[in-house]
């Protein structure tokens, strides 16, 4: 493969052009759903914080390529040939393995003294939201979330197709997560992670840790009243 002859800083410098596009698109998919559900007025001003923040976060994922590149290189992340029935799959296992995973250290990160060291500067301004807010955090809390993706392709190999459909969906839902909801849940927001069960979050102290489902919070009790299935009577 073309990346195997590549050093780690021409990795560094492609990672950090991919992760800034990322970024840009983030915040051109949040303005076109927020004016479609009508919050843009609703918004938080972006802040020179939040454009700190937002750095912060894109050098930290950026940089994370670099082990992973390296992991890649010595055998240790394996990377599969692109087949059409197996793609779905490890889509599967990586949206769930993930959802589990940081359901439990989104969890952690809620327990003090972690909370009020790490956690804490993404609640400092929990509602309204804005186009940066999916970026607010600390550089120790995104080193987390590729910690775990590493991981989870060490573990099962994956193709390219496939890991780049899960950062698609993840990119999705993280961005559409923080669009802020008016009026009652939808049907799906019970089960389908979103803005909803994040809007929930930054609400109801200690409950909707969970990301792309809400099955998590369900099986371990931290599911807010407003996301439960009303048993039939």
């Amino acid at each position: 493969m073309w990346f195997s002859d590549r050093s780690w800083w021409q990795i560094a410098a492609i990672s950090l052009g991919l992760n800034i596009g990322i970024v840009l698109n983030s915040v051109t998919l949040w303005r076109v759903a927020a004016s479609w559900r009508g919050v843009v007025d609703g918004a938080r001003p972006v802040s020179t914080r939040d454009r700190m923040l937002t750095t912060s976060t894109t050098i930290t994922n950026a940089a994370a390529l670099v082990p992973a590149w390296w992991l890649w290189t010595e055998n240790v992340i394996e990377l599969v040939a692109p087949q059409l029935w197996r793609i779905p799959i490890e889509v599967l296992y990586l949206t769930l393995s993930v959802d589990l995973a940081m359901y439990w250290l989104h969890r952690l990160f809620h327990c003090e003294p972690l909370y009020r060291w790490f956690h804490q500067i993404h609640h400092t301004d929990d509602t309204p939201n804005n186009e940066l807010t999916l970026f607010v955090m600390h550089p120790l809390e995104a080193a987390g979330f590729g910690f775990v993706v590493l991981i989870l392709l060490a573990i099962w190999p994956v193709s390219v197709v496939g890991a780049g459909i899960f950062l698609t969906v993840n990119l999705l839902t993280g961005t559409l997560a923080h669009v802020l909801v008016t009026g009652s849940p939808s049907p799906s927001a019970r089960w389908i992670g979103g803005s909803a069960l994040h809007q929930a979050h930054h609400e109801v102290p200690g409950s909707a840790y969970g990301f792309f489902t809400t099955v998590p919070d369900r099986v371990f009790g931290s599911l807010p009243a407003s996301l439960r299935t009303p048993r039939p009577r």
